[in-house]
């Protein structure tokens, strides 16, 4: 499957039909842009895609996986985020 072919709908879809149970992503949107409650997944939203950041907070990210329920949302607010490296 090309999973990043998928608009978020259409990937939430992709997602349940081969019985994934959460779904993470930085995509903060999602919250207003799904209804989640119908949903069998479900969605633990990082506030970053920085790589050096969701390392630095894997335990963080793994515990709220382990908390999340069919059709829920949970955030994971990610420290130092915002200390990327200054582009020359």
């Amino acid at each position: 499957m090309k999973w990043d072919l998928l608009t978020n709908g259409d990937l939430l879809k992709a997602a349940e039909e081969a019985m994934f149970a959460v779904m993470v992503t930085a995509d903060k949107s999602i919250f207003h842009q799904q209804n989640n409650q119908l949903r069998r997944i479900g969605l633990v939203v990082v506030s970053t895609n920085y790589r050096p950041a969701l390392e630095r907070s894997v335990e963080a990210i793994l515990a709220a996986i382990s908390r999340i329920s069919p059709g829920s949302f949970e955030s994971v607010i990610i420290a130092g985020a915002d200390r990327r490296p200054r582009q020359r």
